[in-house]
C-alpha cells in the first residue's frame, strides 16, 4: 500500500474524527457478529455470551473471593508473552512488556502492559450505528467475562476497572491472575492473535518496496502545495530499519539541521558523562571558566550544571550578542530554551576534553555511521579574518588554526590580513600551499564582495583568527576568486523564503553545539535509531527507568511539564493544558500522551530551512524530515503522524511559541494509519542503510 499516498486521499476526503472506510472493511461490516467485527475478522469463531448496547460509566474497584491461581497454569506469563509477539496483530514496546493491538481493520484500540497486569480497549471515532453497536458489544463482552472470570476464581483478588463510553480499563495486578484472564480472553476469540482469521492481505516484501517507490511522487503533491524545494525524510521502523525517501533533492543532500543539532550534542555529552568525562550534575565552574567574563560573578554562574543546560534551565537567552542572566531568574527555576546555554557547555565540554567539537562529534558519528554529518558546513573552504595586529600568515601559524578541522572545512582557505588575501591548499602531503592573491587577477565586483564578506565579519575575539566554515551559496564567489572549486565541497540544500526566494543573507556559522550541524536524513535517521537502541542514552535522555519489584519501565522527564515554566509560550497564549502535555528531557522535548505513554521530539529552524524529528517511545518508531524552506512545517504532521502518532500538542506548542506554521493534522483517524504502516512494516525488508551507501528510490 502506498502510505503517503493514502494518508493525503484521507486527509482530504473526511471530515474531523471520522475514519476512513476501506473497500475491506465495507466487506467486514457484513459480518453479523459484532464482536468479530470491532476486532477486524470476517466471521464468527464463537465466544461464549456477550451482548450488546450501551453501558453507562463503571468505576470499580473489585475484589472476588476466590483465587485463580489454582486453576491457571503458572507459565501462563510466558505462553501470553509468546502468543503477543509471535502475533503479526500485535506490536511491543523496546522492553517487549507493552504491546498493541495494529489490526488495520479493527474497530478498536487495545493495549496490553504486561508488566503491570493493565488491558485498555477503546473505541476508535466512527460514523456507522453498525459499527458503534459493534465497539460496544465488544467492551460489553469483555466486561461480562471479567464478572464470571471473578466469581470463578477461589481467593481474594484485587481488580480494578474503569468504564467510560467507549473506553474500557482493567488492571489485575496479580500476574497469575492477569494471565489468566488475558489467556481466557484469546481462547475465547475476544482478543485476537491469530493473523488467520483477518482477511487483509499481507503485502509482500516486493510490493512494499515497489508501493514505497510510488510513494515518491505523494511527497511530491507535498512539495507542491507547501511550496517546498526540498524535502528528505527518513523512517525508522521498530525493528531499526532506516529508509529513505526526498524530492527535488538526492538523499544525499546535505541540510542545515538548525536546532535539530541540540540532541545531536546532548548525545555527545551524556557519552561523555557515561565515560566518566564529565558529571552532569557538577557546576560546570569547576571544570574551568566559560562564557564571557560579565557573567562570571552572576549567583546563577556557579550553580549552572550540563543537565539543567541541557533541558534548558539555565536561565540564560536564546541568542544574545551579549549573554547575560535572564533578571530574577533562579537557575533549574524556569524553562528557557536557549542555545547560547548550549554554547557555554560546548566551551565546557572541549575544554575538559581538549578536542574540539568537530572531532568529538566525527568520533560518535563513526560509531552510530552518520558518514556525512559535520557541525562545519562542509563545503571545503573556510574564511579566516586574521587581526591587524597578527604577524602575516605562514604556513606553521594556518596548521595551528586548522588544527582539528576536517579536510571538508580547511582543505582550502581564504585568509584576510591588513587589505590582503591569502589561498591557503593543503597537498595531497597534508603540507599548506600559501600564496597572496594579486587583486589585479580579481574582478572588481567579485574583489568588493570577497572584502564586505570579511569586513561583516565581527572583530572581536569570538570569530577573528578562526576559521568560518563557507555558506553554500557562496561557492561561487569563492570558486572566483581561487580559480577552481574546492575539493571537497558537498551538495547542500539552500534555503528558501516563504515566497520561495532564495535565502541570501550571511550566516557566520562556525562550530555551534546548538545550530550548526550539517547532515543528511539518512544520518539523523540513523542517529535516532541510536537513541532508541542505547540504553544508557534512552534512561538519561528520555527518563525511562526501572522502577518497581515488577521491573515496570516508567519515563520521568527532567522537567515534567512546562506549566508555568515557559514564560515564553504563556505569553504566547500557548494554552496551559498544551504545556500540561509538553516536557523536556536531556536535549530533546517529551509530549505526554493521554495514556501516559511519550513521543520525544526536536525541531530545527534557521528561517530558510525547517526540520522535525520524533520518536514514539513505546512503539520505536521514528522519523525526521529535513526541507531546505521555511514552509516546512506545513508538511510536517502529513509525514510524522502516521510513524509516531498524533503531534497535536507539539504542533501547538511549536505554533504558538516559535511561530512555525504547522499545519493541521490529518483528518482522519491517525492510529488506524499508524497501525497499518507498523503492520506493514512487520512484513517489510527495506534495506538496512548502510555507512557508505546512498539508497535513492
Amino acid at each position: 500500500m502506498d502510505v503517503w499516498r493514502e494518508i493525503m486521499k484521507s486527509k482530504n476526503n473526511f471530515d474531523d474524527n471520522l475514519v476512513s472506510i476501506s473497500s475491506s472493511r465495507t466487506q467486514l461490516d457484513n459480518n453479523p457478529c459484532g464482536i468479530c467485527r470491532a476486532n477486524g475478522m470476517p466471521i464468527c469463531k464463537g465466544h461464549g455470551t456477550g451482548s450488546s448496547g450501551e453501558s453507562s460509566e463503571v468505576n470499580d474497584d473489585r475484589t472476588s473471593r476466590k483465587d485463580l491461581s489454582a486453576t491457571s497454569d503458572k507459565s501462563s506469563l510466558k505462553s501470553i508473552f509468546t502468543s503477543l509477539k509471535k502475533s503479526q496483530l500485535w506490536v511491543s514496546d523496546y522492553e517487549e512488556m507493552i504491546f498493541n493491538y495494529i489490526n488495520p481493520d479493527s474497530l478498536i484500540l487495545i493495549t496490553a502492559n504486561t508488566g503491570s497486569g493493565l488491558i485498555n480497549i477503546s473505541g476508535i471515532p466512527i460514523k456507522s450505528e453498525s459499527q458503534e453497536k459493534a465497539q460496544n458489544e465488544l467492551l460489553n463482552a469483555i466486561e461480562q467475562e471479567l464478572n464470571q472470570f471473578l466469581e470463578e476464581s477461589e481467593h481474594e483478588v484485587s481488580v480494578k476497572i474503569h468504564r467510560t463510553g467507549k473506553r474500557l480499563e482493567i488492571k489485575i495486578p496479580d500476574k497469575t491472575c492477569y494471565d489468566a484472564f488475558m489467556q481466557r480472553l484469546m481462547d475465547k476469540n475476544l482478543l485476537i492473535t491469530r493473523s488467520a482469521h483477518v482477511t487483509h492481505e499481507i503485502t509482500p516484501p516486493k510490493k512494499i518496496q515497489t508501493a514505497i517507490k510510488r510513494s515518491m511522487s505523494s511527497l511530491e503533491e507535498l512539495q507542491e502545495k507547501n511550496h517546498l524545494p526540498g524535502i528528505a525524510v527518513a523512517i525508522i521502523s521498530n525493528q531499526g530499519k532506516v529508509t529513505t525517501q526526498s524530492v527535488g533533492v538526492t538523499n544525499s543532500t546535505l541540510f542545515e539541521a538548525a536546532s535539530l543539532s541540540k540532541p545531536v550534542f546532548a548525545y555527545i555529552v551524556l557519552k561523555l558523562a557515561q565515560d566518566g568525562k564529565i558529571n552532569l550534575d557538577t557546576p560546570l565552574y569547576k571544570y574551568g571558566h566559560f562564557g564571557p567574563p560579565e557573567i562570571r560573578i552572576h549567583e546563577n554562574y556557579n550553580k549552572l550544571t550540563a543537565r539543567m543546560i541541557l533541558s534548558h534551565q539555565a536561565a540564560l537567552p536564546n541568542e544574545s550578542s551579549l549573554p547575560e542572566f535572564i533578571p530574577e531568574v533562579n537557575v533549574g527555576e524556569k524553562f528557557n530554551y536557549s542555545g547560547v546555554a548550549y554554547q557555554f557547555l560546548g566551551e565546557v565540554v572541549q575544554n575538559i576534553t581538549k578536542q574540539s567539537l568537530e572531532t568529538l562529534a566525527q568520533k560518535a558519528f563513526a560509531k552510530i555511521g552518520m558518514t556525512n554529518s559535520s557541525f562545519m558546513p562542509p563545503t571545503g573552504c573556510s574564511l579566516i579574518k586574521l587581526p591587524d595586529y597578527e604577524l602575516k600568515p605562514i604556513p606553521e601559524s594556518l596548521n595551528a588554526l586548522l588544527q582539528g578541522t576536517l579536510d571538508r572545512h580547511g582543505q582550502l582557505s581564504i585568509i584576510y590580513h591588513q587589505d590582503r588575501l591569502f589561498i591557503a591548499e593543503k597537498a595531497d602531503d597534508g603540507q599548506i600551499q600559501l600564496i597572496e592573491k594579486d587583486p589585479s587577477q580579481i574582478e572588481e565586483n567579485n574583489l568588493i564582495a570577497i572584502k564586505k564578506r570579511f569586513a561583516d565579519i565581527p572583530n572581536n575575539a569570538f570569530w577573528l583568527s578562526k576559521p568560518i566554515s563557507v555558506e553554500a551559496r557562496e561557492l561561487p564567489l569563492i570558486i572566483a576568486i581561487v580559480g577552481h572549486p574546492p575539493k571537497y565541497a558537498a551538495t547542500i540544500a539552500i534555503g528558501h523564503n516563504p515566497d520561495n526566494s532564495v535565502d541570501l543573507k550571511q550566516k557566520f556559522y562556525i562550530a555551534h553545539p546548538g545550530a550548526s550541524l550539517y547532515t543528511t536524513a539518512e544520518d539523523y535517521g540513523k542517529f535516532l535509531r541510536e537513541c532508541t537502541t542505547d540504553e544508557f542514552i534512552r534512561t538519561e535522555m528520555f527518563g525511562v527507568k526501572i522502577s518497581g519489584e515488577k521491573n515496570n519501565k516508567t519515563c520521568t522527564p527532567i522537567v515534567p511539564s512546562l506549566a508555568g515554566k515557559d514564560t515564553k509560550a504563556k505569553d504566547n497564549l500557548v494554552s496551559p493544558d498544551i504545556l500540561m502535555q509538553i516536557a523536556w528531557g536531556v536535549g530533546i522535548g517529551l509530549q505526554r500522551n493521554p495514556n501516559g505513554s511519550f513521543i520525544a521530539f526536536h525541531w530545527g529552524d534557521n528561517g530558510s530551512g525547517r526540520n522535525l524529528a520524533a520518536i514514539n517511545l513505546t512503539t520505536k518508531m521514528a522519523v525526521v524530515c529535513l526541507t531546505n524552506s521555511a514552509n516546512g512545517p506545513l508538511a510536517f504532521r502529513s509525514i510524522a503522524e502516521p510513524v509516531v502518532g498524533d503531534l497535536t500538542a507539539v504542533s501547538q506548542w511549536l505554533s504558538r511559541r516559535e511561530g512555525l506554521p504547522m499545519a493541521q493534522g490529518i483528518r482522519t483517524n491517525l492510529t488506524q494509519e499508524m497501525r497499518l504502516y507498523l503492520h506493514e512494516q512487520k512484513q517489510i525488508s527495506t534495506t538496512t542503510v548502510s555507512s557508505n551507501e546512498n539508497k535513492c528510490w
